[in-house]
């Protein structure tokens, strides 16, 4: 997973963490000041008051949150509790090899967390000797996570834009009729080229020591038409 989509769903995780924990109870804070206005200055006999500082929330009351948050996440998919794609079947849409490289790891999972549930795999294709070719495959199911969470998990599907250096570039673009994003440090021969399909499935090929031609032409043996009849419920 790169370290952008990392930083967008560790966000997420703590926007809803921090929701289940608030910023302690307002109304005992309130008490707390107004009689604080009211107290005399302790004496030897009265201990002075102590500071109201928030208690970590209990299981409980993050497996409530988490229910709630799930609850949100299904009204917003339109009264739909949205499951991801086993991440068995993401896994064999990965190529056994490209570019004349053979695969040389691969991974899968889903995840569970405060009522989102994400599925993911991925897949390595690293050639031998020195400065040699790497390329990465990852294939992300937003499931259930709808609204501003999945936004903040594929902001770049929500906007158009374009930044060029002497060495670099970056700029939002279309493939195969699905949202795009592309970026390339030519000078390191390095770079990634984004997908959104069917608005949920993140795709996305990393290249290393490669051209952006060669990450496309990976790109190319990915059949994202299953992942749109996975959408579909197909």
């Amino acid at each position: 997973m790169s370290s952008k989509l990392k930083s967008a769903i560790t966000l997420v995780v703590c926007f809803v963490v921090f929701s289940a924990a608030g910023c302690g109870n307002r109304e005992e804070e309130q008490a707390g000041q107004q009689g604080g206005q009211q107290a005399k200055a302790p004496t030897e006999s009265s201990p002075a008051p102590q500071s109201n500082v928030s208690e970590t929330p209990t299981q409980e009351q993050l497996a409530a949150k988490a229910e709630q948050t799930k609850q949100a996440l299904a009204k917003m998919n339109e009264g739909k509790v949205v499951e991801p794609v086993d991440f068995r079947k993401i896994k064999e849409l990965l190529p056994g090899s490209v570019q004349g490289i053979k695969q040389s790891d691969s991974s899968g999972g889903r995840t569970k967390v405060m009522g989102m549930d994400i599925a993911r795999a991925e897949a390595k294709y690293q050639a031998q000797g020195d400065a040699a070719e790497y390329l990465s495959i990852r294939i992300i199911d937003m499931g259930n996570v709808s609204g501003p969470m999945r936004m903040g998990m594929a902001a770049w599907a929500m906007a158009e834009f374009e930044r060029e250096t002497d060495t670099s570039y970056e700029r939002t673009t279309t493939y195969k009729g699905h949202k795009a994003m592309e970026e390339f440090d030519k000078q390191a021969k390095q770079g990634t080229f984004h997908v959104h399909v069917a608005d949920r499935f993140i795709v996305e090929v990393d290249g290393i020591n490669v051209s952006m031609d060669a990450i496309k032409k990976t790109l190319d043996q990915i059949d994202l038409s299953k992942l749109v009849s996975y959408a579909s419920g197909q």
